[in-house]
């Protein structure tokens, strides 16, 4: 069975958790005292800030350093599409707006007996990304 595709922008990944949260109508519903109902005034299509959380294997600690390090460059680029689990933000005519990435894991995965500093020890790279979706236009 092949796996789901989990991508954020150009990066892949083993994993990727979390809900998007697409650009949907917002409304202001007012009510002041001594009046009758309620007044809803329409504000326009926005999004909210969500978070992601990615997992990707990678084939020592250095490459997982350099992969997070590549993350980090989409926080100052152009909104990208997210794919989770196949589903891609740009089938619901979104894409995403990177605001900031955090590490939350880059490890070794397995130590060569003796020697706790081997370089070609795998590595899990786990990342918490914080986004806002925007509409495509």
């Amino acid at each position: 069975m092949p796996y789901l595709t989990n991508k954020i922008g150009p990066h892949q990944f083993t994993a990727l958790s979390g809900q998007w949260i697409p650009p949907a109508q917002k409304v202001r519903v007012e009510a002041r005292p001594g009046v009758d109902g309620v007044e809803v005034t329409k504000e326009g299509k926005r999004g909210e800030p969500f978070s992601m959380t990615s997992t990707v294997d990678c084939e020592n600690y250095k490459d997982a350093i350099d992969k997070f390090t590549e993350y980090t460059e989409l926080v100052d680029a152009d909104p990208v599409v997210v794919t989770q689990g196949d589903e891609s933000s740009s089938a619901q005519k979104f894409k995403c707006k990177v605001i900031a990435v955090r590490k939350l894991h880059a490890g070794k995965l397995v130590n060569a007996i003796g020697n706790k500093q081997s370089e070609d020890a795998g590595a899990l790279l786990v990342a918490r990304w914080e986004m806002i979706a925007i509409e495509d236009a």
